[in-house]
């Protein structure tokens, strides 16, 4: 909500996961699609910002060993076998079902390509922002082909902002079991993963985003969360 309210402090916040990118793939798609162009401008601010205080404190050497190490992250990423039990992600999936590498990062590339879609559709719509923060969590396990189980934990607070509007509005189908998902999603991927070798992560988060998808975008208007500043609404009903 501070994307509206208080947009650049929360891109300062934002900005800030610069630190592991991977994670923050499709927050300018959100903030793009959502019009929140201040908390935008804010965040690649303070990216600007940080990257050139570590290269003023800790010089340029810093980055360069930074983008050999990420170098060496993506073909172990691509080779390493043991580590595709612990990342729920596309391209681990296909990668332990024996698919190639291009065959990999094909379909890794049409999940990103639909979860950047569907995030964009959510933020562009009225919907709760609770739904529109879930759907961007989710989004981003769908989009990048590297993450670990314990980058999961976040998926906690998309259980919490699902279940809430479930909670204030009724359950939609499939949701209480798309909430169970997201809180037990590491216990429930590593066990086929490690023993059958098949991710199921994927499967398991994509479950969700049709649910968040479904309650962000088709339910009446009545229950939509409008998400113009908070004095606009103030105002509007004090003049009820």
């Amino acid at each position: 909500m501070l994307v509206w309210h208080r947009p650049v402090p929360a891109g300062i916040l934002l900005g800030t996961l610069c630190y592991k990118p991977q994670l923050a793939i499709l927050l300018p798609i959100a903030l793009a699609a959502g019009g929140c162009w201040r908390a935008f401008r804010a965040a690649a601010l303070w990216v600007a910002i940080l990257t050139t205080a570590s290269i003023i404190v800790l010089g340029p050497d810093a980055w360069i060993g930074s983008f050999d190490r990420v170098m060496l992250q993506r073909r172990l990423t691509e080779v390493a076998a043991l580590s595709w039990t612990r990342m729920p992600t596309v391209f681990a999936m296909m990668r332990l079902l024996g698919a190639s590498l291009p065959t990999a990062y094909l379909i890794q590339g049409a999940s990103a390509i639909s979860a950047a879609t569907a995030v964009a559709a959510l933020w562009r719509g009225s919907c709760p922002i609770g739904i529109k923060a879930a759907g961007l969590t989710v989004g981003v396990f769908l989009a990048t082909p590297h993450a670990w189980d314990y980058d999961t934990l976040v998926l906690i607070f998309t259980a919490a902002w699902l279940a809430n509007e479930a909670v204030e509005t009724g359950f939609q189908p499939w949701e209480r079991i798309s909430v169970f998902a997201l809180l037990t999603l590491p216990a429930l991927s590593l066990g086929p993963a490690k023993l059958l070798g098949f991710q199921i992560a994927p499967i398991l988060l994509w479950l969700p985003m049709a649910v968040i998808l479904h309650r962000g975008l088709t339910l009446p208007r009545s229950m939509e969360f409008r998400t113009e500043p908070f004095a606009a609404r103030r105002d509007e009903r004090l003049r009820v």
